[in-house]
């Protein structure tokens, strides 16, 4: 299974995951879930946010960064502009 928990960063969790594109071979899409408590997987995350990536890539580890970096970016976003 591609999927991966990291953080915190900035008190958050990101939960990401690679699904292999079927008809396009070897290619992956990364998936990732913006989390205020570390999940145990992608799939039991509770999100405050979802991402996807822009693009597919070769390999599940590019599809999960990906996809991360928008959560990053998302986290930047919200530390800048405080609620």
């Amino acid at each position: 299974m591609n999927e991966r928990v990291v953080g915190p960063i900035q008190g958050y969790y990101i939960a990401s995951y690679a699904c292999e594109m079927g008809e396009l071979g070897d290619r992956f899409l990364g998936f990732a879930k913006l989390c205020r408590a570390r999940p145990e997987d992608y799939w039991l995350a509770s999100a405050c946010a979802k991402f996807s990536a822009d693009d597919v890539t070769d390999s599940p580890e590019t599809a999960m960064d990906s996809a991360e970096s928008r959560a990053r970016m998302q986290i930047a976003n919200m530390s800048m502009h405080p609620a």
